[in-house]
């Protein structure tokens, strides 16, 4: 049976003022740091053994990949595939800043994110490509327990992929800062756990990036 951990990021700056990163490399903040090594200690004391660890090569995700890796002495894997939603024009702007520049771009990617697309960025369609082949990777690998790290739209499309949901189920799923989903393949996915977190404090930031 495959197990699939799929983790987010921890805390930037960005996140805790709700401006949109996207694909810029943003740092983890001082919590952010805290929060991970806290997450990838608690991961590495699970009764399991990871056979292969996953991640996004952007920087908020690879601080987390790099604490799970060396507790179980294993080289990271790094997917393109992974990085988050291209948010093309809204990259670097807050969330307020978003409303006011483009309201109606807005509008839409809040309430039909399946047919929505960023100015200069990417769509959730465009998005589902990218994963499908990293859930691919892992369907056809022998291996058995993986933990995957990426971001917040990223890992609610992974999910949404894994359950056979549309993408207008996007907004379902949750993905706090340093969250923890389990899933389970047999015959086919299954969720065990979805947006578990060791920090009740934090910020629900992964519907824009």
């Amino acid at each position: 049976m495959k197990k699939v951990y799929l983790l987010r990021h921890g805390e930037t700056d960005w996140n805790k003022n709700f401006k949109i990163q996207g694909q810029l490399d943003i740092e983890l903040n001082e919590k952010g740091v805290k929060d991970s090594i806290k997450t990838a200690e608690f991961i590495s004391n699970f009764n399991t053994k990871i056979d292969m660890v996953i991640s996004s090569p952007l920087q908020r995700s690879k601080f987390l990949t790099k604490e799970i890796s060396k507790r179980f002495k294993l080289e990271p894997v790094y997917f393109d595939e992974l990085k988050e939603l291209d948010f093309g024009v809204w990259e670097g702007l807050s969330f307020d800043e978003v409303r006011q520049k483009y309201p109606d771009d807005l509008k839409k990617w809040i309430y039909e994110p399946q047919s929505a697309k960023i100015p200069e960025g990417e769509s959730l369609s465009d998005l589902q490509n990218r994963v499908k082949k990293v859930i691919g990777f892992i369907k056809k690998e022998n291996k058995e327990n993986f933990v995957v790290v990426g971001h917040g739209v990223v890992n609610r499309i992974i999910i949404l992929n894994l359950l056979g949901l549309p993408l207008g189920k996007y907004r379902v799923f949750e993905q706090d800062s340093c969250s923890i989903s389990i899933f389970e393949f047999e015959w086919e996915w299954r969720s065990v756990l979805i947006n578990f977190t060791l920090d009740f404090t934090a910020y629900h930031t992964s519907f824009i990036g």
